[in-house]
């Protein structure tokens, strides 16, 4: 089993410079079979062509009209990442609702303990990966006088000792975060590190640290009594994390939270309101689970989409109607002073979720009416893992930041049959890239609202230069705070 793992490991993360497979979503698959498979003396080619035979898309293709998903193929193979530090922080809503009491009482370690062994975990892969990647024999022998319990591409818990004072809470993480490989019960199982025999393999970085975020979540809701308090403090825990992330990057005077106003003799209330320098953004916040790999059908799909987030755009919905009939004037409840919006800026809504939207978010305003009520004006989309992303960048150039909500808002709202792309951040980096602006003019000018168009940007380019620059930040600032300290 171990030679399986290690061979898979050095394939997915290409040391080889080939690969068994195109997409990532098979790998996880395979690792998911080999719960059921006696391996220990078969060969890889063996199990690769076990796998293509079980497991080949014409063999999941079968029935799939029977199941009316029109989104089957991208639930197969389409595969986002997201930067590690927004992925993490999302936990801190979880940890921020139950406390460090009660979350060391229910964990047995700290939730810094787990973002320092994450970051431990992450920064390893990438000199291990690095070291062996270059082929350059001085790199790898300083990587193992440097790290001389870590010559191998799985863990151990004795390396992992090294670096942190208390072996009890390694012991803890280690029994929280990982499965044995053949007690895997769902295809999310392999997304943890993966043990075997006293080796640990992380194969799926990202999904690992996403996933996470269900399993805490799960681990507190057996823990506590009152859960319908948990889910009410879980959204203003959401809130105010969106708050505080809005707080690093621009000044405070120009951020306001729960606002209120009244319209039509009913009382209604905004999330977040960013002030910029010639708009303004207004956030509606949604913290209710949402998982579009768990639905099996359209019907399905909406269904959860509509209990998710089915009140955010009628929020915002609301808020449009008052603005467009010359209102500009509400009132921030903690200080109960009067904020006038101005009318010479723009205004534009963006719809923020604690979940991954998935692809769906690029072209929610595609919906069918048969299933979705349609709306005056269709929100930006974005979780929360993107906000973070995206609200570093804008102060770097806000006019190209407002140029791409402008144009964002105008695809989503006047060419409505246009999906544009499968990514957010590819959007965002194909609408602000100057290179383009001609491409999206013929996009404006020539799009037929009757036809159904797609608009996709090549290879993930923007996402990957993103998350590239992100990572790298993170790991290396995370690292040195630590050392200091």
């Amino acid at each position: 089993m171990c030679s399986i793992l290690n061979r898979l490991y050095y394939d997915y993360y290409n040391f080889n410079k080939k690969s068994y497979f195109p997409i990532d979503k098979d790998y996880l698959r395979l690792i998911f079979m080999l719960k059921d498979e006696n391996i220990e003396d078969i060969s890889i080619r063996e199990i690769i062509k076990k796998y293509k035979n079980r497991n080949s898309f014409s063999n999941r293709i079968v029935n799939v009209e029977e199941n009316n998903d029109d989104y089957w193929i991208e639930k197969e193979v389409i595969h986002i990442t997201y930067p590690f530090e927004e992925t993490l922080e999302r936990i801190e809503v979880l940890y921020n609702i139950i406390g460090k009491e009660k979350w060391i009482k229910i964990f047995n370690f700290d939730y810094k303990d787990l973002c320092d062994f994450i970051v431990v975990l992450i920064y390893r892969i990438y000199n291990y990966n690095y070291c062996h990647l270059c082929k350059d024999s001085e790199i790898l022998k300083e990587y193992e006088e440097a790290f001389p319990y870590s010559k191998r591409c799985y863990f151990t818990r004795k390396e992992m000792y090294q670096f942190f004072n208390n072996k009890k809470v390694v012991d803890s993480l280690f029994d929280f975060l990982s499965i044995d490989i053949k007690m895997q019960k769902s295809i999310v199982d392999s997304t943890k590190l993966i043990h075997y025999k006293g080796k640990y393999y992380l194969f799926f970085i990202w999904d690992f640290i996403y996933n996470l975020f269900n399993e805490i979540e799960n681990k507190i809701l057996e823990n506590i009594s009152n859960i319908d308090n948990y889910y009410q403090n879980k959204g203003k825990k959401f809130e105010n994390l969106c708050y505080e992330k809005l707080t690093k990057y621009y000044k405070q005077e120009y951020i306001y939270k729960n606002i209120k106003y009244t319209y039509k003799n009913s009382n209604h209330e905004i999330d977040l309101l960013l002030e910029l320098p010639n708009s303004y953004i207004i956030f509606e916040c949604k913290s209710s689970n949402f998982d579009i790999n768990k639905t099996n059908s359209n019907k399905e799909l909406y269904e959860k989409f509509i209990k998710s987030f089915g009140r955010g755009y009628k929020t915002i919905n609301d808020l449009n109607d008052y603005i467009s009939v010359g209102n500009n004037e509400f009132i921030e409840k903690s200080t109960n002073s009067i904020i006038k919006l101005k009318p010479n800026k723009k205004i534009y809504y963006i719809n923020l979720s604690l979940y991954n939207i998935e692809y769906l978010q690029t072209q929610i305003q595609k919906i069918k009416t048969e299933y979705i009520n349609p709306v005056n004006i269709y929100p930006i989309c974005w979780n929360y893992m993107d906000f973070g992303s995206i609200m570093k960048l804008a102060p770097l150039d806000f006019n190209l930041f407002e140029r791409y909500l402008e144009r964002r808002t105008n695809l989503l709202n006047k060419r409505k049959n246009v999906t544009f792309d499968i990514d957010e951040m590819d959007a965002f980096g194909f609408l602000t890239d100057p290179n383009y602006d001609n491409s999206f003019d013929m996009i404006m000018k020539y799009s037929d609202n009757n036809i159904d168009e797609n608009f996709m940007i090549s290879n993930g380019i923007y996402r990957q230069d993103f998350n590239n620059m992100f990572n790298v930040k993170y790991i290396s600032e995370y690292i040195e705070l630590n050392n200091s300290n």
